[in-house]
């Protein structure tokens, strides 16, 4: 289905503002998350089960449908639906009206991990060791850089710092410590400052050198992270639960140079985006007050619309040479830049064609959403007949077949 309608959307209005207790957005709450959902330890040691009465978040969990997901604006934007769960010790819904804080980040500027000699302590991190956002590249604090929109973007005051390894599933910090807002102005070659401290210090005997990653970034490739309140309308970042659930949505670019961007593997090849490898998306949701309670979310992606087409040039050889296969989306036609294309062969014509398929097993459309197959030789019988058949990736009945005949 390529556009889902979703009721009247509208602005922020500060009716809706004050209804919602926004008043905590911006703050270093709005964007606290950790790696796993996190659990409050207070002692409840002879406290009975709250039953249906609903107490103080303590898990927070994202979620994304997969199913009627995603809306084409029809503006060169999509629009994909998202929701958050909070719950009480007891798996009870939170009140309604909960508010939970939404951040965004599509560009990782610089990353890192604290090794014996770095630190995080008070309002500051330091790291002889930063990277740029590949991941392999050392720089430093006052120079790392992604280049968007033909500008560079080093560390500015407003971009966020977090403590998150999307490598592994053990948290790397304490929950209350993963997120925090940067102060441009106290930057150095190897140390950042952020605007509220630090809880505890890394190292430290539970986060040892070399466990706690972090990752600096911001919304730099269009990403916008919105709220829903309860007449459909967006919210500007943050949502009220409803039975403990807050939905959200994520309007993104969708064009030949953003759609795939942070999916998959495709940020390993994403040759668009400058240093490759930073076109990364992170979503956190932190229930306001209470940053303990928050999660970090790698699973959204600027995925494209489902089905689509492929077309091929030309649709039939005669003779080895070249073919020229497009993906585009099933939403705005959008030309889908590193997506796997797979090819099979039916030589039951006798044509015995040969084809260079790459050791992976499949193609990779490139940064214009194109490959290049080459068909390297065949039984040179006239007459005989071969079909090959090219397929999306995840997409079975996305295909095409090129007819090849020996003349």
């Amino acid at each position: 289905m390529k556009k889902i309608e979703f009721g009247n959307i509208g602005a922020l209005s500060l009716a809706v503002a004050l209804a919602l207790g926004l008043t905590a957005c911006g703050g270093d709450d709005a964007f606290d998350g950790s790696t796993t959902n996190t659990t409050d330890t207070t002692d409840t040691t002879g406290a009975p089960s709250s039953g249906a009465v609903t107490g103080t978040a303590v898990e927070i969990a994202v979620s994304y449908p997969v199913t009627n997901a995603l809306e084409d604006l029809q503006n060169g934007f999509y629009r994909r639906i998202a929701a958050v769960m909070v719950t009480d010790r007891d798996g009870n819904a939170v009140p309604d009206g909960t508010i939970v804080n939404l951040n965004v980040i599509d560009s990782v500027i610089a990353e890192g991990t604290i090794n014996t000699g770095d630190s995080i302590t008070g309002n500051t991190l330091t790291d002889a060791g930063v990277t740029i956002g590949d991941g392999i590249t050392t720089t430093t604090m006052d120079m790392a850089a992604v280049l968007r929109h033909g500008q560079p973007h080093t560390i500015e005051s407003g971009d966020r710092v977090f403590l998150f390894n999307p490598d592994v599933t053990a948290v790397n910090a304490d929950a209350a410590d993963v997120s925090r807002i940067i102060d441009r102005n106290s930057i150095t070659n190897t140390s950042i400052n952020v605007s509220t401290a630090y809880v505890g210090s890394y190292p430290n005997t539970t986060y040892p050198a070399g466990n706690t990653k972090y990752i600096i970034g911001a919304s730099l490739l269009g990403a916008e992270v919105s709220g829903v309140d309860s007449s459909g309308n967006l919210t500007t970042g943050a949502s009220a639960t409803v039975n403990g659930i807050a939905e959200f949505k994520i309007t993104y670019p969708a064009n030949v140079g953003t759609i795939n961007s942070g999916c998959g593997d495709v940020p390993d090849f994403d040759a668009r985006i400058s240093p490759q490898g930073s076109g990364r998306v992170f979503v956190v949701a932190s229930v306001a007050g209470n940053p303990a309670v928050t999660a970090v979310s790698d699973d959204f992606c600027f995925v494209y619309m489902a089905a689509g087409t492929l077309g091929a040039v030309p649709e039939s050889l005669s003779a080895p040479g070249s073919i020229s296969v497009q993906f585009r989306d099933g939403g705005d036609t959008v030309r889908v830049p590193f997506a796997r294309i797979y090819a099979s062969l039916d030589n039951s014509g006798g044509a015995g064609v040969t084809l260079d398929v790459p050791a992976v097993g499949y193609y990779r459309t490139n940064s214009s959403g194109y490959i290049t197959a080459t068909v390297l030789g065949d039984s040179g019988v006239s007459g005989k007949t071969a079909d090959i058949t090219f397929t999306a990736g995840g997409e079975p009945d996305v295909k095409i077949t090129v007819k090849y005949k020996i003349p």
